[in-house]
């Protein structure tokens, strides 16, 4: 896979209406290793097709149902980066329970910028264990990706499968305490980094599983909470990425497109 950045990885939990948490991690971030995680929001009451400004932090699509979110799932196309020799990072990835600090798994594309060339990796988390790795392989440019994080009997099963080559990334965690309040479709930061330009990220297949019921994550009407994520820097007041709206054919596609760097 290529090279991590070598550089001790801050990990920034961007906290809505408080200041970050920053937690400082191991830099070896090669094979099955510790990888930079990705921010979290508090909860908050939000009404469906409400909009949430997220400094540091998210742009995409998410559904919330206090305790009944027991799965996400979404593809991502991995997009062709613009480097400079500023090293900037960026994720794209499905995460459930992502408004948890506490217990929060998820599965991504990294996409990094190092010393001017564009750089791709796997990341699988499950905070409340501890488990934040790398996978073997990474996918290239224009690579379809399938990713999710389901919740069943206790347990979170996180996948990665890179649908155009055909590898796969599979980790298990036990899943006691989680919230299962949400879950996203959604392209992050890492707390103090640029966000990598990306262009545009396309998101399809975002789905999540709520009180049993598995629907594209537009479709739950008043079942479910629909939040639209938009990212700015730690002011919020520069916009770093936005989503595009749902479509309205399937309720499930739709993409991200960067705008600044930032912070």
């Amino acid at each position: 896979m290529p090279k991590v950045h070598s550089i001790v990885v801050l990990i920034a939990f961007s906290v809505l209406l408080a200041l970050p948490s920053i937690v400082l991690l191991p830099a070896n971030a090669s094979k099955d290793s510790v990888a930079p995680a990705v921010g979290s929001l508090a909860s908050a009451n939000v009404s469906p097709l409400a909009t949430q400004k997220c400094p540091d932090c998210w742009a995409g699509w998410g559904v919330q149902k206090a305790g009944l979110v027991t799965a996400i799932y979404a593809n991502v196309k991995v997009p062709a980066l613009t480097c400079t020799a500023t090293d900037t990072e960026s994720l794209f990835g499905v995460a459930l329970d992502g408004f948890s600090l506490n217990d929060f798994a998820y599965a991504a594309v990294l996409a990094f910028c190092s010393s001017g060339s564009p750089q791709y990796g796997i990341q699988i988390v499950n905070l409340a264990t501890g488990l934040n790795v790398l996978a073997k392989w990474a996918p290239s440019s224009g690579d379809k990706v399938s990713l999710r994080v389901v919740e069943s009997a206790g347990i979170f099963k996180i996948t990665a499968k890179d649908v155009t080559s055909t590898k796969t990334f599979s980790k298990s965690a036990a899943a006691s305490g989680a919230k299962l309040n949400a879950g996203e479709c959604i392209t992050d930061m890492f707390g103090a980094t640029p966000l990598t330009n990306f262009g545009e990220v396309n998101f399809s297949g975002c789905d999540a599983t709520v009180n049993g019921v598995k629907k594209a994550i537009g479709s739950f009407g008043t079942a479910a909470k629909l939040v639209k994520y938009v990212c700015y820097d730690s002011t919020s007041t520069t916009l770093l990425a936005q989503p595009s709206v749902l479509s309205t054919t399937n309720h499930a596609n739709f993409h991200v497109t960067w705008k600044a760097s930032g912070p």
